[in-house]
């Protein structure tokens, strides 16, 4: 197994491009908190939310699957993946746009045409960046896509506040930021195909059938979509049973603690190459136990003490600026709680996963599911926006509970 240098210097590497391909959509939203009135806001916040959601199942759990392929230890194994599944991409974009309009249109019916277009063209260049991050991280080739997008989302991030200085209309800023995400999707496809050349021609054989690849990623999908369906379905009870306002400082809230979680995100996508790699070649031993918790409880720590910081700059610097959302804080502190539990559940799931026990998640993510969604009805129910935000906390805590015990077990029967 590598070391903690080259898993730090390959998380830093994938931090890196996500954290820009991500923060120039927080960087939008949280503009756009500033031009547009909390109502507005919100509906806009929550169809970005339906587009993600939409994503995900256009995916059908291809990218976990696809990560732990890309790493295997035969180079030609893991080329016939990448090209496998990048045509399989193809379809999913279809997928994912069709979902996308109709979805959106569905959740936000009075979102401007060009609004509503630029929240699903996203839900597609995710896809494809997600797919060539995942084939370069695998192969530890990330270095100059990681410069690349960083390049972009700055210069994006530039054009973005100059037009927020130039008082630009929301819809100027849409095209700013989809015209940057097109951008890094196709320097990130190119470094794909140039990294693809290093290892010279080879004969392409289908590594999977599909019926095999459905077998395969419908556990992982159906994890993953109850995970992310009970994580969201407090701001879609918001929506549903709050006033506009309350859904605009409800969902600003949730926006600003999530770079914390995409931030620890890169390690535990890292950790979950490392640990399928070391699996492939040498299965599972009490060093790889002992790695794993370690650096579980390094993020876990990690993870309280960046949301309390981003709590802090919050109060300092944003809350001035955003002088409308002035009942932000409650919700803000208890989504940070709840970012930290999600942190260390991220680095449980991608060690289950990496270890090919994709049932376990699967279990784990339908009792949860059921344990938030009656939280948050009932809470949300009682005390409004301020019980639903409670109970998915309270979920998620649940979450790194039987998770940590399931990975105990796991490692021990092996």
């Amino acid at each position: 197994m590598q070391s903690r240098f080259h898993l730090a210097f390959d998380a830093l590497t994938l931090l890196i491009t996500k954290a820009t391909f991500i923060g120039i959509r927080l960087l939008f939203l949280y503009l756009a908190a500033t031009l547009l009135d909390r109502t507005e806001f919100g509906v806009l916040a929550l169809a970005f939310t339906t587009a993600e959601v939409c994503r995900y199942i256009a995916d059908w759990g291809t990218d976990n699957w696809s990560l732990r392929m890309f790493s295997h230890t035969n180079w030609i194994v893991a080329a016939n993946h990448m090209v496998w599944v990048m045509r399989l991409r193809l379809i999913s974009s279809v997928v994912a746009i069709i979902l996308a309009w109709f979805s959106v249109g569905i959740i936000a019916p009075d979102l401007i045409s060009l609004r509503h277009a630029g929240v699903v063209t996203t839900a597609v260049t995710s896809l494809w960046l997600n797919f060539g991050i995942n084939w370069l991280q695998a192969r530890s080739a990330l270095k100059p896509a990681a410069l690349f997008t960083l390049v972009i989302g700055i210069a994006c991030s530039i054009f973005l506040i100059l037009g927020k200085i130039s008082q630009n209309s929301v819809e100027q800023q849409f095209v700013t930021l989809i015209l940057s995400e097109i951008l890094m999707v196709i320097g990130v496809l190119v470094f794909v195909w140039r990294q693809i050349g290093f290892y010279g021609p080879w004969r392409y054989e289908s590594p999977i059938s599909l019926n095999e690849w459905l077998k395969t990623v419908t556990p992982i999908a159906i994890a993953t979509l109850v995970a992310l369906a009970y994580s969201r379905i407090d701001q879609y009870f918001v929506g549903r049973t709050a006033s506009p306002a309350a859904l605009g400082d409800y969902t600003l809230a949730q926006r600003t603690a999530e770079p914390v979680l995409f931030l620890l995100a890169a390690f535990a996508s890292t950790i979950y190459v490392r640990v399928s790699a070391f699996v492939h070649a040498y299965g599972v031993s009490s060093a790889a136990s002992r790695y794993v918790w370690r650096w579980i409880g390094l993020i876990g720590m990690a993870a309280v003490t960046i949301c309390l910081l981003v709590g802090i700059i919050f109060i300092l610097f944003a809350l001035p600026a955003l002088s409308q959302y002035k009942e932000i804080m409650p919700f803000l502190w208890i989504a940070l709680l709840c970012t930290i539990f999600r942190c260390i559940n991220l680095c449980l799931t991608a060690v289950i996963q990496a270890l090919g026990a994709y049932n376990y998640i699967l279990r784990i993510s339908i009792i949860n599911a059921i344990v938030i969604t009656f939280a948050v009805i009932v809470a949300g129910t009682l005390y409004g926006p301020m019980g639903a935000a409670v109970g998915v906390c309270a979920g998620e805590a649940l979450n790194t509970c039987l998770q940590s015990v399931s990975l105990k077990n796991i490692l021990h029967k092996k």
